[in-house]
């Protein structure tokens, strides 16, 4: 299987350097690198726009210029591939994943957040609009991200600390939202859009209005309002039986077996609203209002009946105590208000300053209820609160400037960032016993003993400074950037919080100057090689400092662990780079060493003397390599090719002294090929996208689960009958594979206990089989 997948990718990329040979085997014209949208259509042959970031240098510049590996997610991409959620989002990115929560922890089935280069979690900073994401937490989703209202999402792989501080040591997800700009036509004082989306994975439904208005030629207003109603997802190649784990469920008892989710109703509401400003032609003002709001309700089915797994020595265990029902809701919201600023003066030393304020609670909150019989025959009824929630208050300015000095031309960002946070976590739960008679018995409100965690409040002040410096007529570009973070994180332990005996909670202060390097030489027109160095600094967050809680027993605790070191990561990437007026390619390789890389649920002697006790630890060390490399070629009219893959080989250290071992975050071959046919004039376009990866052949011990290779293909097509209406349609997974994106989340063992199985089945990790879209864009 893998040879064939290697097979394929190669001919795929070699047919795509065919059809470049083949071009510049043509005579052509001289193609500018960056060919301005106005050039007119009639050339002898198609010209390509570059993509342009903005986020990855903290000012516009061509995707090319830039001595990193940023992806730019435009919003064509995300209508044309009817991306669903932040999981559809990376499909086509090699490299990069979103983890699926599937274990009992976590009944909702939702995802979990970014992985890139092999580091994931809250090591991957994101953020909307400049506005951080609220961090994850042990079996807390960061999907806190409705794509209907986002124009462009930028992925930067790697380490970004110099620019964006603390958390960014893996990379950046930032997303931008639609200003009135983007609604309005030329030409018009106002503009419609309204679109409606159909998902056979989830059955979901997703409506969508956005309208902006020009009130006066300083004045633009928009709104906009989305609504998704969802199931729970549908795994076709999930095995019912367990696969390779097998099924201790009581399905004759109504548990659902272990292919299947929990039956779920999903509603999400997002509502946008903006104010541009413009008082003079210097000035700009925007006021911007946003609420995601999403709620999930779960018939919890896995683990009805007895709460005694079966077991192949026990396969006829107690029936008693039993489960009849246990129902939760999730509701997760982010709120946000932010003013931003955008003035250009007429000053020497700042061509533009921008500022902006933002405040933004959000929160993650899931309430429970279980109905079970006792041993004895009484009836228990639990309620469960669990609430976490973080607040923030931002707040930055930049400045850019441009200047020569001597035969050099220079290009500064400089500014600060300030944040506030305010961590808060809360639990309870009641519990009511009656006797088979309905007689009460008990009744009973408390913190449950198994988790102690301390609220906390966070504090953050930046400076940094990035100087891009052109030499050699723009030839050479060199970019250096530093920044100097201080954090500070203090424990707010509420009344109820019961310390873990021998740990006392303290304050915490860390700072770090953070360094990047980037250079760009360009050999000629059409080829450049550049080169980066990083580095990433992350403070432990309140969870891994503060939180405790008690087994009851001598040992099995949870212990806090307050003397964590920040994690460090350096970064080198090299590549080379060709861009033409009928594509460009890309191909780099990188290398990243952290250092106090923190590893949850860590096992050490118990305090007690006798068994072991879990925390979180500093591992000596981390190292992962790769190469990755994008593509795309225009060889005709109306035919597009595109090619992205990347590899990578990891190792780490457990502790100092311990052998290197593989790291399970590491990602094997994987590419993304893609075929375009376009036909304008008539309104249509087809796209055929082919994954490739090979089999994972490295874990950390050889017990862990190594998934196989695969190739799988989508079909994507739209059609515009008219001006203003857009047709789509999609089949995912077209030869319906059965197959596993890696990594996976956590460690998933080649074989199981039953009561990993019962509760965790692999086979709820599974990719999606064939599955289907539709959808409708209208515009006015």
């Amino acid at each position: 299987m893998e040879t064939r997948i290697i097979v394929a990718a190669g001919l795929l990329l070699g047919g795509c350097a065919i059809a470049a040979q083949a071009q510049e085997a043509r005579p052509r014209p001289n193609h500018p690198a960056a060919p301005a949208a106005s050039e007119p259509a009639g050339t002898d042959e198609p010209v390509m726009l570059e993509p342009v970031t903005v986020v990855a240098e903290r000012a516009k510049r061509q995707l090319l210029d830039v001595p990193a590996t940023v992806t730019v997610i435009s919003d064509k991409e995300l209508k044309s591939h009817m991306v669903r959620d932040i999981d559809d989002l990376t499909r086509y990115e090699p490299g990069i994943t979103v983890s699926r929560n599937s274990s009992s922890t976590d009944p909702f089935g939702g995802n979990g957040g970014f992985t890139i280069r092999g580091v994931g979690g809250n090591r991957i900073q994101m953020r909307v609009d400049g506005s951080r994401i609220l961090d994850g937490n042990t079996d807390g989703t960061r999907d806190f991200v409705d794509l209907p209202f986002i124009k462009s999402v930028e992925i930067i792989r790697g380490p970004a600390s110099a620019l964006y501080g603390t958390d960014a040591v893996g990379g950046l997800v930032a997303f931008t939202t639609k200003d009135p700009a983007d609604i309005i036509k030329e030409g018009r004082n106002w503009g419609l859009e309204a679109s409606t989306n159909f998902d056979s994975y989830n059955k979901a439904l997703v409506n969508t209005a956005l309208g902006a208005w020009r009130v006066s030629p300083n004045l633009e207003i928009l709104l906009g309002y989305s609504v998704k109603k969802a199931s729970e997802a549908k795994l076709s190649r999930a095995r019912a039986d367990g696969g390779r784990y097998g099924c201790p469920r009581w399905v004759e008892y109504g548990a659902i077996d272990c292919g299947t989710f929990n039956p779920l109703d999903e509603l999400g509401q997002n509502f946008l609203a903006k104010v541009v400003w413009r008082p003079t032609e210097s000035l700009e003002l925007k006021l911007t209002g946003e609420i995601f709001d999403r709620n999930r309700d779960v018939d919890s089915l896995y683990n009805r009946g007895p709460t005694t797994v079966r077991t192949p020595a026990n396969p006829n265990p107690p029936q008693l105590p039993f489960i009849h029902s246990w129902t939760g809701s999730q509701e997760l919201t982010r709120y946000r208000i932010a003013l931003d600023g955008l003035w250009k003066p007429e000053y020497a030393f700042a061509d533009q300053i921008r500022w902006n304020i933002t405040w933004s609670p959000q929160r993650r909150e899931v309430t429970s209820r279980e109905h079970r019989t006792l041993a004895n025959g009484n009836q228990q009824y639990q309620d469960n609160v669990t609430e976490f929630g973080q607040r923030f208050l931002q707040a930055g300015l930049q400045i850019d400037s441009s200047f020569k000095l001597g035969r050099s031309d220079h290009k500064l960002v400089w500014g600060f960032d300030g944040e506030y946070g305010y961590t808060d976590y809360v639990r309870n739960r009641t519990t009511r016993v009656f006797t088979p008679g309905g007689v009460p018995v008990s009744n009973a409100t408390v913190v449950p003993y198994t988790w102690n965690f301390a609220d906390s409040n966070t504090k953050r002040l930046d400076a940094f400074v990035q100087d891009e410096i052109s030499l050699l007529d723009g030839k050479l570009l060199i970019t250096p950037a530093l920044r100097y973070s201080w954090n500070q994180i203090t424990p707010k332990p509420k009344s109820d919080y019961q310390p873990v005996p021998g740990y006392v909670l303290r304050q915490r202060e860390e700072s770090a100057l953070t360094k990047k390097l980037g250079i760009i030489y360009k050999l000629n027109e059409t080829y450049s090689v550049y080169g980066l160095y990083a580095e990433g600094f992350r403070m432990p967050n309140a969870e891994q400092l503060y939180t405790g809680s008690s087994s009851g027993l001598p040992d099995n605790n949870l212990v806090p662990a307050p003397e964590l070191k920040p994690e460090r990561v350096r970064s080198f990437e090299a590549g080379l780079r060709g861009r033409y007026g009928w594509g460009y390619f890309s191909l780099s390789a990188f290398h990243a060493d952290y250092t106090n890389f923190i590893q949850n649920f860590v096992e050490i002697p118990a305090s007690s003397g006798s068994g072991v006790d879990y925390t979180w630890a500093n591992r000596a060390k981390v190292r992962l390599t790769g190469i990755e490399g994008s593509a795309e070629v225009q060889w005709a009219e109306n035919w597009s090719s595109s090619l992205s893959l990347t590899y990578q080989y990891g190792n780490q250290k457990t502790t100092r002294d311990a052998p290197w071992t593989p790291f399970n975050g590491a990602s094997p071959f994987t590419a993304v090929a893609s075929l375009r046919w376009t036909r304008p004039e008539q309104g249509l376009e087809v796209e055929m996208i082919g994954t490739f990866a090979s089999k994972v052949s490295r874990t950390s011990t050889p017990d862990i689960f190594k998934p196989g290779g695969y190739a799988v293909f989508d079909l994507l097509g739209s059609w515009k009958p008219t001006e203003n209406l857009t047709l789509r349609a999609g089949i995912f997974n077209v030869a319906d594979t059965r197959y596993f994106r890696w990594p996976l989340p956590g460690s998933y063992s080649r074989t199981a206990s039953s009561s990993v199985a019962f509760s965790n089945p692999l086979e709820l990790q599974t990719a999606a089989g064939r599955t289907f879209k539709l959808g409708a864009n209208i515009t006015f």
